[in-house]
């Protein structure tokens, strides 16, 4: 068919999937009853009622591919295909291989089913089919509509379709179910595994940035020993890394393009902060409890309190006495002696301030220490 082989592939819409009847007659014998199934998926075609001259079929096909009606072309080829196989030597495949390029689908599952049914027309499964017992019939039924669900993209369909019978008793039932089950089966796992990847790296853009400023935080703090700092931003930390660090165990992201080299360094990353957990895991979790036990404990609440009390009307004071400072270079004798009065009583009182802190800060740091902390000038 020249015709069909040497025409450009222009894009045609797929017709219906149409429904399977659930009877029809076996091959050459003649024998059951003088009925078919219904048309295919996407002009795929089905067990006749009875063989029709391929010549006569094969030039309405050629008719019909010619005039734009691929999905006919198909179906008239793939009776051919099941009646006469041996039909013209390869021109029939190559022909049903230019109407899958057309219509878009997998001719290597175009011709399995056709050679499936091919076999249950010449009563290679079992005799003919008229004389089926009807578990066979279903069964036979169930890997038809299996690969007309794989060759239309309708997995999960093909899945439960094909699936109940890939333990079919008749040996070429079962591997032709589980053939058709295999491969749907592959492509759902690939689908789900890219499902779990894209929310994965949602996941994974929503987690790194924080956790990359938080290890930063953590590392400052180690770098100089501040394991209070460190405990504090742990936490934080940990929120962002956890996500991560899942997913990283799991190997949805692995690989991944999208992600480049950025897997591998948060895996470093991770392991970086996972060493100092362990390499000062007494120091940390010392830290941790004296921590919990200051800060639940009132009188050092108090104290911090009352030390940000005063820090702010310390702060007040060095405010005025810059401006009367000021004032002071601003004019000299007698008009000065008031200020420079009035900067020394401010003093006076900046003093009892600070010495009032520094007794606020000696108590707070006996707390602290009692608790196991380093005591400390900054609060």
């Amino acid at each position: 068919m020249r015709s069909i082989r040497h025409t450009t592939r222009a894009a045609l819409a797929l017709t219906a999937l149409g429904a399977l009847l659930a009877s029809a007659c076996g091959g050459p014998s003649g024998s059951g009853p003088a009925t078919t199934d219904a048309q295919g998926p996407a002009g795929q075609a089905v067990m006749p009622r009875e063989a029709r001259d391929p010549d006569m079929l094969f030039d309405q096909a050629n008719r019909a591919f010619q005039a734009g009606e691929v999905a006919t072309a198909q179906n008239l080829l793939g009776e051919i295909a099941i009646t006469a196989p041996n039909y013209g030597g390869g021109v029939v495949t190559q022909a049903l291989s230019d109407t899958c390029s057309r219509l878009g689908q997998d001719c290597e599952l175009v011709m399995t089913r056709l050679e499936f049914i091919s076999d249950a027309w010449f009563g290679r499964h079992e005799g003919p089919r008229g004389g089926w017992h009807p578990q066979q019939e279903e069964a036979y039924l169930r890997i038809v509509a299996c690969y007309d669900h794989l060759i239309v993209g309708d997995f999960d369909e093909a899945l439960r379709s094909g699936g109940p019978v890939t333990g079919a008793p008749l040996p070429a039932y079962a591997q032709a179910a589980t053939r058709c089950v295999q491969r749907a089966q592959t492509v759902v796992s690939e689908r789900e595994r890219q499902q779990r990847a894209d929310a994965a790296l949602s996941e994974w853009h929503a987690n790194y940035p924080c956790m990359d400023a938080y290890r930063r935080d953590l590392l400052d703090a180690y770098s100089i020993e501040d394991w209070e700092r460190f405990v504090e931003v742990y936490p934080q930390f940990e929120a962002c890394a956890r996500p991560l660090d899942a997913i990283i165990r799991d190997g949805a992201l692995e690989g991944d393009p999208r992600l480049g080299l950025q897997h591998d360094l948060a895996f470093t990353h991770l392991s970086e902060v996972e060493l100092i957990l362990e390499d000062h895991a007494e120091t940390i979790t010392t830290t941790r409890r004296g921590v919990a036990s200051v800060e639940s404990n009132p009188t050092y609440v108090g104290h911090l309190r009352e030390l940000a009390t005063l820090d702010t009307q310390i702060a007040e004071i060095e405010g005025r006495l810059r401006s009367l400072r000021q004032a002071a270079d601003a004019v000299t004798g007698p008009e000065a002696e008031p200020i420079r009065n009035s900067i020394a009583s401010t003093e006076q009182g900046r003093d009892a301030l600070a010495n009032r802190r520094q007794q606020v800060v000696d108590a707070a740091n006996a707390i602290r220490i009692s608790a196991g902390l380093p005591a400390r000038d900054d609060f």
